[in-house]
Parts: structure tokens; sequence; C-alpha cells
């Protein structure tokens, strides 16, 4: 049953967890494609590593970067916030210092009961997976439909994005269900695991647009 669609709905992409060509003008071009959150998710990468990255990202994109990993580097280089994770668990001192900052705070959830922990403690919140996994194939167990629609029904406090086998099949479900918006990662970048064909990433990326778009 379809309770509510949010008419704001917004698509998050996530990095690819591996280095890849091209992959810079790629994250350029998709913020020139109006892409207003990046979630740079490189949980094997160093510190340094990550600074290099950064770097070469438009410094006027930098205030769309969501970080999952070595936080400093959010107030260093003034990004849009840090996402909490299994890797870097929520932490009430380091959440403190992003809010007094005015940055942004999200958190991965897997359940309901995670749902209901975190709504107020973040402005939203990547909830997976929804649909089965498109870069996790052994991934194919999802969240009840039904109760995700139930819960965001009661308009809870903060934000729920869609992570999960999100693709242009099924991100307007995702709206239809409720959520705020939509995270995608394999299907953007899984065919391009050693070099970014950038002009279909960008027409996968407009695809997902145009489905919000048609969402009933």
């Amino acid at each position: 049953m379809v309770h509510y669609q949010n008419q704001n709905f917004e698509i998050i992409v996530v990095s690819h967890p591996n280095k890849i060509v091209g992959e810079i003008e790629a994250i350029d071009q998709l913020f020139q494609a109006s892409l207003s959150c990046f979630h740079l998710r490189k949980k094997t990468w160093f510190k340094h590593d990550l600074i290099q990255f950064i770097e070469n990202i438009e410094e006027t994109y930098h205030a769309k970067i969501m970080l999952h990993s070595h936080p400093s580097l959010v107030f260093e280089y003034d990004l849009k916030g840090f996402h909490f994770n299994k890797n870097y668990p929520y932490q009430e001192k380091l959440a403190e210092q992003l809010k007094e900052a005015g940055k942004t705070i999200s958190i991965a959830s897997h359940s309901i009961c995670d749902m209901g922990e975190y709504e107020l403690e973040v402005d939203y919140q990547l909830v997976s997976p929804v649909f089965p996994s498109i870069s996790k194939p052994a991934v194919t167990q999802t969240l009840d439909h039904k109760k995700l629609s139930d819960y965001l029904l009661l308009k809870p406090k903060s934000k729920f994005f869609a992570l999960g086998g999100i693709d242009e099949s099924n991100i307007n479900k995702a709206k239809t269900l409720g959520f705020d918006g939509a995270a995608t990662l394999g299907y953007l970048w899984n065919d391009f695991e050693k070099n970014v064909n950038q002009n279909e990433l960008i027409e996968r990326f407009n695809r997902l647009k145009i489905s919000v778009k048609q969402a009933l």
C-alpha cells in the first residue's frame, strides 16, 4: 500500500570501494549533472589516500561530500559531513563536534530497530538492503517493505534513504514506499572495475532521475 511520497526525493551516489581509472572525472561530471550528495566510502584506504582523492575533486564540490572514514578530514576540508557505519560506529562526542560545526550526520541502518534507535541522533539514515544487492550478489534477503512503509508513514524525525539494489527499475518503488531518497552504488559502478565509462555512468544517473520523476 502506498502511504506517502516525498516530492523532494533525492538521489545519493556512493563511491566504488576500490580505485578506478577515471573515477575523479566521473565524480566531477556527476556533480555537474546535479548530484547533491556523494558518499566517499573507501574503507581500506589510508588517510593520505583519501586526502589525495579529495584534493583532486573540484573544491566547489567539497560541501557535497559525506565521508565514511577518517572523520578529521571533514573539518580539514570543510566537507558536508560524516557517515557512521560498521567500521566507524556512532560516537556521541564526534557527533556533537559535527553538529557544532554545522555538519551533516548520517548512519547505516539495517533494521526497523536501527532506524528507531538513531532517529533523533542523525540527519538521515541509509537503510539497507531494500532490494537485492547489485554490488554484493550474495545478499538477496531484503527488509520487509510493508514494515518499512508503515514506519515511514509516521514521518519520523530523521530522513531515510533506501540503499541496496537501487536501479532505474525500482527507484520509483523506493519513492512510493515513503523514502526521502535513494542511494545507488552497484548500478553505477559495477561494470567499471578498471576504467570508468563516464558517458555511460552519467547516462545511468540521468535514467535514475527520469525514473523518479515518472513515479506516481
